[in-house]
């Protein structure tokens, strides 16, 4: 079977600093979503303030790690760092998060451990459970699966998940590091 992963990268300013781009094909994005639900090992650390239902790729789906990381790394943090003005943005951490309405169905708000943070849906067939930045007044209710959304991660950009009202929401978060600066883990 042939087919492509990726989309062309053309980033789009859609608030202030959150970056757009169609990321994964509508076949990639099946592909990822059923790697992840047959793996079905999701955990959350209960002791993490800000914890969520997740696999992490690097770990349990080495293969989808390194096609990711590979594409991130040589073509989206490039565009990402020109668009920002900023240099050598790494992938740090890729990992699926599921909400469902007998496990997790919100996040609170918060900041995250990431230079450059970034969130890929992998389905559309639920209601509630989106992602939103109170301060720049975005959700990601209008963006499409497999579309690439990009946000400093840190300190300007607190978000959180709404309430899943019905189905199951599944998602990628990218987290990225700068090896420039001394002080980031």
């Amino acid at each position: 079977m042939s087919y492509e992963a990726f989309h062309a990268t053309e980033f789009v300013a859609v608030s202030q600093d959150i970056i757009w781009t169609k990321f994964l094909t509508e076949e990639f994005v099946e592909i990822i979503k059923n790697a992840c639900t047959s793996v079905n090992s999701w955990k959350g650390n209960r002791r993490q303030p800000y914890f969520t239902q997740d696999i992490h790729f690097e770990k349990e789906l080495p293969e989808w790690y390194d096609i990711l990381a590979y594409k991130l790394n040589e073509d989206i943090f490039p565009k990402a760092c020109r668009y920002w003005e900023v240099e050598n943005i790494t992938v740090q951490n890729i990992f699926a998060v599921r909400y469902s309405l007998d496990t997790q169905r919100e996040l609170k708000q918060h900041h995250d451990d990431s230079f450059i943070s970034g969130s890929i849906k992998l389905n559309d067939s639920y209601t509630g459970g989106e992602l939103y930045f109170p301060r720049q007044k975005f959700t990601n209710k209008n963006i499409g699966t497999g579309d690439l959304l990009l946000w400093p991660g840190q300190i300007t950009h607190i978000h959180g998940s709404t309430a899943l009202l019905t189905g199951e929401k599944y998602s990628v978060t990218i987290w990225t590091k700068n090896e420039d600066l001394e002080n980031h883990r």
